[in-house]
């Protein structure tokens, strides 16, 4: 499988694997750079009947404002079923609130959906098994993981 990056240019940096659509946010987002990925998610989105999302989040603070967790739930309502979310929090200069506030954002943003299972982990290797055992991504947790990786392993250049 291979790397399709997706939103390149346009700020957004996202990559597609199987029905996995992945963020990588090195920067907290603003509602510039939601409403990008937002619309490649979209895009990705078109093709299936449900997805399933990875956020990789560098930095959770300073802590997303309401207009941007806006401009997530409207992506959601509009786009496919939901699967699973996972999010990888980077952030330790947070400490112990790092995942509790991400849990939190994606809570909010996920309306509270009791369907749709979230977690938050510290590594990549572990929310990739988690995404694998909770949902069907059409992709190995191998191929899934080296996806993740090189996106987040891109150089930080649009």
């Amino acid at each position: 499988m291979s790397l399709e990056l997706r939103g390149q240019g346009s700020g957004a940096r996202t990559a597609c694997c199987g029905r996995l659509f992945i963020v990588h946010q090195p920067d907290p987002p603003t509602v510039d750079s939601a409403t990008k990925e937002c619309a490649a998610a979209l895009e990705f989105g078109i093709g299936w009947d449900s997805v399933a999302l990875l956020f990789i989040v560098e930095r959770i603070s300073p802590v997303v404002p309401p207009q941007v967790r806006a401009v997530y739930r409207r992506a959601k309502q509009l786009g496919p079923p939901m699967q699973a979310w996972a999010g990888v929090v980077g952030d330790s200069g947070s400490g112990s609130l790092a995942r509790p506030l991400a849990m939190s954002a994606a809570r909010e943003v996920l309306a509270g959906d009791p369907a749709v299972p979230v977690r938050v982990f510290d590594e990549l290797e572990a929310a990739v098994g988690w995404l694998a055992t909770t949902c069907d991504l059409r992709a190995s947790p191998r191929e899934v993981l080296r996806v993740a990786m090189q996106l987040r392993n891109r150089p930080h250049t649009d």
